[in-house]
């Protein structure tokens, strides 16, 4: 079976091949193809946007596409529909598999492989149209409209991210009318499905987590830095850090030693004149409400960390923070899950599926973070409840995750998008 992945970045031997910066948040991409490329009877290649596209190159265990595409939300670049028919028709391709809705190469992906018949599954990850509608994570309404002239210049506002991501929604939903195969992970993004693209059929699987969290790290309350919180990253108003900022000094009232750990871009900056001018409009508001809470030495962005240095810090971690307005399979839930490290998550989106309350996690109201705060403190106040949630979020997430079943279920995908009305000669051609 000759499959051909459309990603976002470059995986496998790619950035190597091609002297591109390796992406740290792709760790997941990388363990499930390195699966694909070790399986008998499964050609991988793999195509992804590129800033200056090189020609295709064959390393050990693929054949890398690269093309030119364009920011987020903005029209295709001109080109992109040759580039990639000269792709598939290189590739040759069974079937195609597409990971991610929003991005510029999607829609015309999916128009080449109706024009010539190929077969072509649509992988739902964030969902631009759903993220639109709770971008703002509840912030005032003041802080939304603000911009000053350096982010008008820039673009770099809380209104220009969401303008972006609206006009990325939009190409989302001309993508999933044109998929007859659509692959998700939970119910949020299910439902999503059969509203945007009731006519698309749908194939339920498990994520594959980064390689490095398959290991024999555990998580305990004796080797963790006490009473530390640890959100993953605040580079977006819907991910929630402004409502973990706004717990802390509720916990700080039981729990002087508590500290706060924001991990990802900082999007407040070091405070130089350069950094303040490029601040966007949302790190303004954090590095406003910290200094109004008083909390300067108690919130510590600690930048991007590879999937080494992340997973020592959820093992540092006391508790981990989901406090997102909106999310689908939150990654960072099911990491911290495996480690066993407690977790106290906002009841959004796909993260309902992933934490029962009280038994593998803490759910909270999302915009009150009072509760967040209390049920923070009851794990600080508590070893063995800590040790009990982790334990059941780890024995959940070692079975969610299993990588050989995930493999074996995305496969059996495969076959039946091959076996359905429309592909059968393509079957034959293909096997």
């Amino acid at each position: 079976m000759r499959v051909l992945w459309f990603t976002n970045i470059a995986i496998g031997e790619a950035p190597d091949l091609m002297g591109s910066t390796r992406n740290i948040f792709g760790g997941w991409l990388d363990g499930m193809f390195g699966q694909f490329s070790d399986t008998d009877g499964v050609e991988v290649s793999v195509a992804f946007p590129l800033k200056d596209p090189v020609p295709a190159i064959t390393g050990d265990s693929a054949t890398y596409y690269s093309f030119r595409s364009g920011p987020l939300g903005q029209e295709p670049v001109s080109g992109i529909v040759d580039s990639i028919r000269d792709i598939l028709s290189d590739a040759q391709p069974d079937i195609v598999h597409v990971f991610g809705t929003e991005s510029q190469h999607v829609v015309t992906v999916l128009r080449l492989c109706q024009e010539l018949r190929i077969p072509a599954l649509l992988q739902m990850q964030g969902l631009m149209g759903s993220i639109t509608k709770h971008f703002t994570g509840w912030l005032p309404d003041k802080v939304t409209r603000r911009a000053t002239l350096p982010e008008r210049v820039l673009k770099r506002s809380t209104q220009h991210h969401l303008d972006n991501f609206r006009a990325a929604g939009e190409l989302e939903s001309e993508a999933l009318g044109l998929a007859k195969h659509v692959l998700g992970h939970t119910t949020y993004d299910r439902a999503w499905a059969s509203q945007v693209t009731p006519s698309a059929t749908y194939h339920h699987a498990e994520e594959t987590l980064r390689q490095v969290f398959y290991g024999n790290d555990r998580w305990s309350p004796n080797l963790c830095d006490r009473y530390s919180l640890l959100v993953s990253q605040a580079s977006v108003p819907y991910k929630g850090a402004h409502i973990a900022i706004s717990a802390m000094p509720i916990i700080l009232r039981s729990f002087p030693d508590a500290v706060l750990y924001i991990a990802g871009p900082n999007p407040v900056g070091s405070g130089s004149l350069m950094q303040r001018i490029r601040r966007s409009g949302y790190g303004w508001y954090l590095s406003r409400l910290i200094k109004r809470c008083a909390l300067s030495d108690k919130v510590k962005f600690v930048g991007a960390l590879d999937q080494s240095a992340m997973r020592d810090r959820y093992l540092q971690s006391h508790v981990f923070l989901s406090c997102s307005s909106i999310e689908n399979e939150s990654n960072s839930v099911s990491e911290a899950k495996i480690l066993g490290v407690p977790v106290v998550a906002s009841y959004v989106g796909g993260v309902t599926d992933r934490i029962r309350h009280g038994v593998t996690g803490f759910h909270y109201q999302g915009d009150a973070p009072y509760m967040l705060a209390h049920f923070a403190m009851e794990i600080f106040s508590n070893d063995k409840l800590a040790l009990n949630l982790g334990s059941e979020a780890r024995a959940d997430a070692v079975l969610r995750h299993d990588r050989q079943r995930n493999l074996n279920r995305i496969l059996e995908i495969y076959r039946t998008v091959l076996l359905s009305p429309g592909y059968e000669s393509e079957v034959s051609n293909g096997e």
